[in-house]
């Protein structure tokens, strides 16, 4: 293992920004992409017609059309009554109204930039548990030693490719979908993840790289109503690492929002940390010895 740690071409550590503060009203909402284009995506996700959708949420189906089309603006109350209509996950219901221009309840005029030395201590103080920071794109702003370490055992020359990307490395037919059963729906959860980036943002690089990862042999067809119907939920899982012939080691995977008190809902990050079921380490004798000396551009401490 190559303790030197500097094998990958990445940018530096690169915190993401937080919307700016400012007022209550609907000029404080981030800009994200036409609202109409989040709607009709959600309601083709569930095969709703806008007749059925706009029964569901006690609207016209005119309305209905006008919104996807851009045509009329959304009220908050209309806002609301879609994204019940829609069923919304938790998550998935914040980013539906911060695309219609509101904040979440409660949370108008609240400042929520992601705090790099608050995410460096964390990632810092985990060591010896794997743990990096992504963004909604899957893209990989921070990583741990642990980290390092562990992706390069298992994953090889994939943990060193330029522009890491989470969802990447796991649905890469020699990614960690390879030790995880029923990997599917865990790859539809992100890809539902990615698309909603590529909306929202309107992000022309997420476009292509959702085409291209959906593309993958293996990748279920059905993938956004698969991930439809896991809103809401979390998308930890674990892996099934083996250490002998028929024997291996369960590895919970853990995400958490990451944001200011009380808007992690609203947050751009996600940190994902690697927990032993077994309650044993994961890092061997040689790998703590090893840490210290580990380099790479996105580790943020020394």
């Amino acid at each position: 293992m190559d303790a030197a740690g500097s094998r990958g071409r990445q940018r530096p550590v690169n915190w993401a920004r937080g919307p700016s503060e400012g007022t209550c009203d609907r000029t404080a909402a981030p800009a994200y992409a036409n609202f109409g284009t989040l709607l009709r995506f959600w309601r083709n996700t569930f095969r709703f017609s806008q007749e059925v959708l706009a029964e569901r949420a006690g609207i016209s189906p005119r309305h209905v059309s006008f919104l996807e089309n851009d045509r009329t603006s959304v009220g908050k109350d209309v806002a609301h009554r879609l994204a019940d209509a829609l069923a919304l996950g938790p998550q998935e219901r914040t980013s539906f109204l911060l695309a219609a221009g509101y904040a979440p309840d409660g949370q108008e005029g609240i400042s929520y930039p992601a705090d790099g030395t608050a995410l460096k201590l964390m990632l810092r103080n985990a060591d010896p548990l794997p743990a990096m920071v992504m963004g909604r794109d899957g893209r990989i702003r921070a990583v741990n030693k642990a980290w390092l370490l562990v992706h390069r055992r298992y994953l090889g020359e994939l943990a060193d490719l330029p522009d890491l990307n989470a969802i990447t490395l796991f649905v890469h037919p020699r990614g960690w979908r390879r030790f995880v059963e029923g990997w599917e729906d865990i790859a539809s959860v992100y890809l539902m993840m990615l698309q909603q980036h590529a909306l929202l943002e309107r992000s022309a690089e997420a476009g292509r790289l959702l085409r291209a990862l959906i593309a993958v042999p293996g990748v279920p067809g059905d993938w956004a109503r698969r991930g439809a119907a896991l809103s809401g939920r979390r998308a930890d899982y674990s892996l099934a690492i083996g250490v002998r012939p028929g024997a291996c080691r369960l590895i919970r995977i853990v995400h958490n929002m990451v944001g200011t008190f009380p808007l992690a809902a609203a947050s751009d990050l996600v940190i994902q940390y690697a927990f032993p079921e077994d309650g044993e380490e994961l890092l061997t004798v040689a790998d703590r010895q090893a840490i210290a000396g580990i380099r790479h551009p996105l580790c943020p401490y020394d």
